[in-house]
């Protein structure tokens, strides 16, 4: 949430009811306000229900709110995994929470109806790519900027991370650069932006190693042109919480046999299968990674994000799958672009 619109939640402790109750009736829908002191600190929050029962008690609205508030206001801290805390602010069905800082004082509001989550990730995107099997549809213009409906690829990706409170994103590019990061500055947006590029193609993970710091221990690394309704707060949670140093978002991927199929042993028949499907996890594009973990990235060189996995395996580290059931599409080739623009609604 942008500066102006924490400010429309916020109050001070040295004002009246009625500003309150002024204040509330601009928020409407969101009408929660937030006490703070001279200091700026968070303490205590402010609701019509609050007002209302002020008045029937007998507190004159030109009282000062400190009258009638909330002393012990439910927050997160910015500097905290504060993931399970606010499922549970969720569950309570909360609406708006604030986010403070070591200080106490309000950094950040929490809107759940504009706002699912607060993860704390880093992302890195790469829109480094060439799309050359999206060709004539690439000839002038990189692949994230493809629109599907009415908005670029890069955005519908860009807002499902801000739906899940993500504020840090580093985004690389290479092809066609120039027009990525001109799109990018051109938007109004709540994100920490960053842009690396690429001097040459470094592959599907290498330029991370251009990145020299992150705000957070744990980095999602995506391709720009997926399409998805992923989870990525579940995503967190199951990778936190099996202690992984990489998951893999992975993707069911069915393949028929068009033909019967036997099992034997030693040349005798043991079962017959006709015409069967085999379902098979593959790589959906989409990381989450420890930031120590990244180290095994080599400086200044093309690397996969295939490789990275293989070399995480085989040195020892925990590599987990998270396997994917919703809805997920890579626009790589032109009947994949077609499907999109007819499937728009499905990743919302």
């Amino acid at each position: 949430m942008n500066s102006k619109d924490i400010n429309k939640h916020i109050i001070k402790s040295s004002s009246s009811i009625r500003d309150a109750m002024n204040q509330l009736n601009d928020l409407g829908a969101d009408g929660v306000l937030f006490i703070i002191n001279n200091e700026n600190q968070l303490i205590g929050s402010l609701t019509d229900g609050d007002i209302r029962r002020g008045l029937l008690n007998g507190v004159s609205i030109e009282k000062l709110v400190t009258q009638i508030y909330h002393s012990n206001p439910r927050f997160v801290r910015s500097e905290e995994n504060n993931v399970s805390i606010l499922k549970s602010y969720r569950n309570l069905d909360l609406k708006i929470v604030p986010v403070v800082n070591g200080e106490n004082q309000i950094t950040d509001i929490i809107n759940f109806n504009k706002q699912f989550s607060f993860l704390p990730v880093d992302v890195v995107i790469m829109a480094g790519g060439k799309g050359t099997r999206l060709l004539p549809l690439t000839e002038e213009l990189p692949k994230p900027l493809l629109c599907v409906g009415d908005q670029p690829i890069i955005d519908h990706l860009m807002n499902r991370l801000s739906f899940f409170g993500v504020k840090n994103i580093v985004v690389s590019v290479n092809h066609f650069g120039d027009q990525i990061i001109k799109h990018l500055k051109s938007k109004e947006s709540n994100f920490n932006l960053k842009i690396i590029t690429e001097k040459f193609p470094m592959g599907t993970i290498g330029s991370i190693s251009l990145i020299d710091s992150y705000n957070n221990d744990s980095i999602v690394v995506c391709n720009a042109d997926l399409l998805t309704d992923v989870d990525y707060e579940d995503f967190y949670l199951d990778f936190i919480n099996s202690k992984a140093d990489l998951s893999v978002l992975t993707i069911p991927y069915n393949v028929a046999i068009p033909y019967g199929v036997l099992e034997s042993d030693n040349g005798f028949i043991k079962e017959f299968k006709e015409k069967p499907n085999y379902v098979h996890d593959v790589n959906g594009g989409i990381y989450l990674i420890k930031k120590d973990a990244l180290k095994e990235i080599p400086k200044d060189k093309s690397y996969s994000a295939s490789d990275f996995i293989a070399d995480l395996i085989h040195k020892n580290y925990k590599v987990r799958s998270y396997s994917h059931k919703g809805y997920w599409l890579d626009i790589g080739r032109p009947d994949d672009y077609k499907k999109a623009q007819t499937e728009i609604n499905l990743f919302k």
